[in-house]
């Protein structure tokens, strides 16, 4: 079933939001811890300050000199740049053999276009949990309904969705029902003909109910238009 499907598309991909997030962070501070271990170490001026703002994501550029060559680098920080001041002098750490790779005091330097996906794969990651959770109860409780019942022809009457409630069905005999998931309305739209020549769905022939079929428990209820997807899981609404 789709939500089945779903579910399991939802954890794997959420795991690999975090271990896409936990294995750039380790990366980038890996990097700086190596060049403050190993790498050279030279006096640098801080000329260009650039605070945390909305619009920057907070920044230096530094400049230090390597072997008689003089180079000026940017250094992100984010919210450590309030720390600095414009002419401060730094400690830079380089590499060997690339000294325009390269970070300042404690900081990792954080190129700043990588915040924005790792702070999406954290929240993607984090979320992802709860949300198959939900879809694999979903999917368990729309087998159940299944397996209580036997299809039954129904006419339902499906208005447009309410505004933060979903999608409510109304059965012939008077029943109520309410879902979250989406439901295949009939074309309302003026008629067209289509690209090949065929007359597009008139809205006049569109009858006021539309047959489908449903199992139904008590409780819960699952529609379909042709007992196949998409199964709509819906809850009785109280009166």
């Amino acid at each position: 079933m789709a939500a089945r499907r779903s579910a399991r598309i939802t954890a794997v991909a959420g795991t690999l939001c975090l271990v896409g997030f936990f294995v750039a962070a380790a990366l980038i501070g890996n990097n700086g811890d190596a060049l403050r271990q190993s790498g050279g170490r030279t006096e640098g001026r801080v000329v260009v300050l650039n605070q945390d703002s909305g619009v920057n994501s907070g920044g230096v550029d530094v400049r230090y000199s390597v072997d008689g060559t003089t180079f000026t680098r940017p250094v992100d920080l984010g919210a450590d740049a309030d720390n600095y001041t414009k002419g401060q002098l730094v400690t830079v750490h380089y590499e060997r053999g690339h000294p325009e790779n390269m970070t300042i005091d404690n900081e990792d330097n954080q190129p700043a276009w990588t915040v924005l996906p790792m702070i999406v794969a954290l929240l993607a990651g984090l979320g992802a949990p709860p949300t198959a959770i939900v879809l694999g109860l979903r999917y368990r409780r729309t087998r159940n309904v299944l397996r209580s019942r036997g299809w039954s022809p129904v006419r339902v009457s499906v208005p447009s969705a309410e505004k933060g409630r979903g999608t409510l069905f109304t059965v012939a005999d008077g029943s109520v029902w309410r879902s979250r998931m989406r439901w295949p309305t009939p074309n309302r739209e003026p008629r067209q003909l289509a690209g090949w020549g065929l007359p597009d769905e008139d809205p006049a022939t569109v009858p006021g109910d539309q047959a489908a079929w449903c199992v139904s428990d008590g409780r819960f209820a699952v529609f379909s238009p042709d007992r196949g997807a998409p199964l709509v899981l819906a809850r009785r609404r109280d009166r």
